[in-house]
């Protein structure tokens, strides 16, 4: 009977770290990619948009390399829209279009903020 209990606690101690381990990961991603396109929009409000185009694709460059991952543990249709905004980012960037480059850029951020705080273990997700 014990022996049951034992491979059930360590079935879940396994699912537990495996859960954590992916949090961590996947907020790892996210900040690199948070910063970057913090670095885009101070660029672009001192007016050098070349600069702030390089860095949001570095940041998409970013967000590419733990795509894999995310996908695992996140749903489709976030992961979806921040692609489509890195797309329009580098729309705007290539059209020059500077306020709505930064509007995208922000709402981009919130995004991508967003997804990593949901993926964080608040006791408020629990109730």
């Amino acid at each position: 009977m014990m022996k049951y209990f034992w491979i059930g606690t360590a079935i879940l101690a396994l699912l537990l770290t495996l859960g954590v381990t992916s949090n961590i990961a996947s907020g790892l991603i996210l900040r690199k990619s948070e910063a970057l396109l913090r670095q885009a929009d101070e660029a672009v409000g001192r007016n050098e948009l070349q600069k702030a185009l390089e860095k949001s694709r570095q940041a998409e460059q970013e967000w590419n390399k733990g795509k894999k991952m995310l996908h695992i543990t996140m749903t489709h249709t976030l992961l979806d829209e921040v692609d489509a905004s890195f797309s329009n980012l580098d729309t705007y960037g290539e059209e020059e279009e500077r306020t709505e480059y930064r509007v995208c850029c922000r709402e981009l951020l919130l995004k991508l903020q967003h997804i990593r705080d949901m993926d964080i273990p608040h006791y408020y997700h629990f109730l």
